[in-house]
């Protein structure tokens, strides 16, 4: 994101109710095109409306994959695949429904167009008042974006994960601590052992698997925070004050006689540092026209 020039642009697509408006002739068409093996079986499946009943009244489904069906993400992207692969943006990356575009202006504007036209084609619609865009620096929004939300670089998330330090981080961990503070209100009132259950197994790193994993939040000082949240809880639970000595002992796992609460901080380098590592060669891939990633 620091790499970004002027004249270069960064969009986030946002579509209507994408996954209730996708076209079920042009789902099938390209599971037929691509994976031919499964096709009689979503052909069985989507060929033909579904009735969904809600109490008295029948509702006829006509559009889209099925809630809750396990292929459904796939025949959501395979219509879009191949849109993704021939756009001409510099960066194109797409996660079901969520399309990241990056480039020059004129490129990406090309097939921001290109995507806007898959309406009567694949039934899905852009929403241009929720798409957002970052700008490589301070300049008025390129005509063909007006309607776009201007996102700070630092305010940047891609797949609810902040991209870089700055506001859009701050405000995450902020959040995760608002929570957790109210979680930890709530679980009081349980029987100790079912909040020590929850605390373990539903709270504190568990919950921030995902962002540590994503963002680079080592060092923060809302890591901090969040730990002393998570030992505050732990001493309500208990009903009893701990030293040093003992929460450090309480973090350790169960089989070695801990009580397998971890340390956000502690957990902070190593699950950024493990997710880089095992993501490098589809970053390498996804920045084929740039230099791969350093290790530092």
């Amino acid at each position: 994101m620091s790499a970004m020039c002027p004249g270069q642009v960064l969009v986030k697509l946002d579509f209507t109710n994408a996954f209730n408006t996708l076209r079920r002739d042009a789902m099938l068409e390209a599971v037929y095109a691509a994976i031919p093996e499964i096709y009689p079986f979503a052909l069985q499946s989507y060929s033909a409306p579904s009735t969904l009943k809600f109490g008295h009244l029948s509702l006829s489904s006509q559009v889209g994959p099925q809630q809750g069906d396990p292929l459904g993400p796939l025949l959501f992207s395979l219509p879009l695949q191949p849109v993704l692969q021939s756009l001409e943006s510099a960066l194109k990356v797409g996660f079901m429904d969520d399309l990241t575009l990056g480039g020059e202006t004129e490129a990406v504007a090309r097939d921001v167009a290109r995507v806007a036209g898959l309406e009567p084609r694949l039934g899905l619609h852009l929403n241009p008042a929720k798409c957002e865009i970052v700008l490589g620096e301070k300049a008025d929004i390129p005509q063909p974006f007006s309607d776009y939300i201007e996102t700070p670089m630092d305010g940047l998330c891609l797949l609810g994960a902040p991209i870089i330090r700055g506001t859009a981080l701050n405000a995450t961990l902020e959040q995760h601590c608002r929570v957790f503070s109210r979680a930890l209100k709530r679980m009081i009132k349980l029987s100790s052992q079912n909040a020590l259950i929850l605390l373990r197994s539903s709270l504190g790193a568990t919950k921030l698997s995902y962002l540590l994993r994503c963002s680079p939040c080592l060092g923060h000082p809302a890591l901090t925070r969040l730990d002393d949240l998570l030992r505050q809880g732990l001493e309500s639970i208990v009903n009893c004050s701990l030293n040093n000595h003992q929460w450090l002992q309480s973090t350790l796992p169960i089989k070695d006689g801990g009580l397998g609460i971890r340390r956000i901080v502690s957990l902070a380098s190593s699950a950024y540092l493990a997710s880089a590592a095992a993501t490098l060669g589809l970053q390498t891939s996804i920045l084929a026209t740039r230099a791969a990633p350093s290790d530092d």
